[in-house]
This record gives structure tokens, sequence and C-alpha cells, in this order.
């Protein structure tokens, strides 16, 4: 089945340039900027005996602050987010904290950072995918 291009923006029309743009864009930025800070803390000026090291930390913040965030009660909408990513946060500072002082890292804060940016992961990702959804949603989508 052949789809007309004009037929397509008739029914997409409904949806303004700004909603597209915020929901496409933005989270593509957003997810871009990440990716370049966890880049930065793992590749940028660290020997390459300490870029594993990095990387499980990056994993194990993750996983523990993606446990933390959606284990005890799932994204049903009830409980208390805000304050289990607020213990995810704590949780992933004592991981980079430790590995930082376990290693004798002289630049703590990648260690940290990684640990930071692993425990964002999940929540941020939710939201990211929460925002694009109903940013994109509307006639175009039905």
């Amino acid at each position: 089945m052949k789809t007309d291009m004009s037929l397509v923006l008739a029914i997409c029309e409904g949806v303004s340039g700004s909603s597209r743009v915020f929901g496409i864009v933005v989270p593509l930025l957003i997810v871009g900027v990440w990716a370049l800070f966890v880049w930065a803390c793992v590749f940028f000026e660290s020997e390459p005996e300490e870029r594993p090291g990095l990387v499980a930390v990056f994993v194990a913040a993750a996983a523990i602050g993606g446990g933390i965030f959606l284990i005890p009660e799932g994204v049903s909408g009830h409980g208390d987010y805000l304050g289990r990513f607020g213990l995810s946060i704590l949780v992933a500072l004592a991981i980079g904290g430790l590995y930082a002082v376990k290693t004798e890292q002289p630049v703590v804060w990648r260690s940290i950072g990684v640990a930071l940016a692993g425990d964002v992961l999940v929540p941020a990702g939710l939201i990211l995918l929460l925002v694009w959804g109903l940013s994109l949603s509307g006639s175009c989508l039905d």
C-alpha cells in the first residue's frame, strides 16, 4: 500500500511543530549530552586499566539505582519515588567514592560522575520516554 505524503500531513495537521521539536529533538539532545558525559568520565584522560572498573561502577550503579527506584512497587505510581531516588543517589555516591578510594584514583569526580550517570539511567530514561510519548501523542499517532 502506497502512502501519499499529503495524507500524512493532513492527518498530522493537529500536532504543532513545537511539540514535535520538543518530543523528538529535546530528548535526543538530553541523551546525547548524557552519553557524552559518560564517555568523557570513562575515556577522557583515564588509564586503559581504569576503564573496565569505571564501566563496572556504571553498571553496578545503574542496576542498584534502578532496583531501588523500581522494585518495591514498580511503575504503578504508588509510593515515594522522590525519596527512593534520593536514596539511590546516596548509594551511587557511596559506590563511586568507595571505588575511588579503593583504587586510589587521582581524580575522584570521575568515578562519582560515572556512578551518578549510571544511577539516573533508569529514572531519567522513564521520564524521557513519558515526555516523548506525551509530546508525540495526538491525531498523528491515532
